[in-house]
C-alpha cells in the first residue's frame, strides 16, 4: 500500500476516488475552491490562494459558502478535520470534494515553491 504522496502520477481524477490528494497536484488543475475547515485563529493563514474560509463546526450551516460548479480542496492541519469535512459534503450530496493530504503549514510552504519555479 502507497500513500498518494508518494504517488506523484495520480491525477486529481483519480484522487476523487480516494477522497484525499496531495498539493501538488491540486496547483497543476484549474477551477478549484480552496477551503480551509481550520478555527479563524488558527495559523499559518495560506495568502497565496484564494481561500474560503469555514471552521468544521460551521460547516453544515454554511453550505451557501459552497461553489458548486468547482472542484473542492479541503484542508487544516493535519488532515483529520478536512476528511471529516469532506463526509460531511457528501453527505449532502455536494461531489468533487477531497481532502488535502499535506497540513496548512507544510502546504504553505509548497504554494511558495510552486509558484517560484511557476514563474521563472
Amino acid at each position: 500500500m502507497f500513500l498518494i504522496s508518494e504517488a506523484p502520477s495520480i491525477t486529481l481524477k483519480q484522487s476523487f476516488i480516494l477522497n484525499s490528494c496531495n498539493i501538488e497536484t491540486v496547483l497543476t488543475e484549474e477551477n478549484i475552491q480552496f477551503i480551509d475547515v481550520r478555527e479563524i485563529h488558527e495559523q499559518p493563514k495560506i495568502e497565496d490562494l484564494p481561500i474560503t474560509y469555514i471552521p468544521l463546526n460551521q460547516l453544515e450551516n454554511s453550505l451557501d459558502k459552497i461553489d458548486d460548479t468547482k472542484k473542492k480542496a479541503i484542508f487544516c492541519q493535519s488532515g483529520i478535520r478536512s476528511k471529516k469535512a469532506v463526509s460531511i459534503l457528501q453527505e449532502f450530496n455536494i461531489n468533487d470534494c477531497f481532502s488535502v493530504i499535506e497540513g496548512a503549514s507544510e502546504i504553505k510552504n509548497k504554494i511558495k515553491k510552486h509558484y517560484k519555479i511557476s514563474s521563472k
